[in-house]
């Protein structure tokens, strides 16, 4: 089956077909990439770390 045949079975295009969507960020993704922003790398590796370790001790 060729893309071309694909595209008119799903009554779409072969550019429909091979764009790439990307979701957009949560609401909350968008607060913690506000809060990340002004600390240093090595501050927001950091900052990400204990998180991680937050939510999967809540998690038990």
């Amino acid at each position: 089956m060729t893309l071309e045949r694909l595209a008119a079975i799903l009554g779409s295009t072969c550019a429909e077909l091979l764009e790439e969507h990307v979701p957009e960020p949560s609401s909350e993704a968008l607060v913690m990439q506000t809060w990340l922003a002004g600390l240093s790398a090595k501050d927001a590796a950091f900052a990400k770390r204990m998180l991680k370790s937050f939510c999967e001790h809540l998690a038990r």
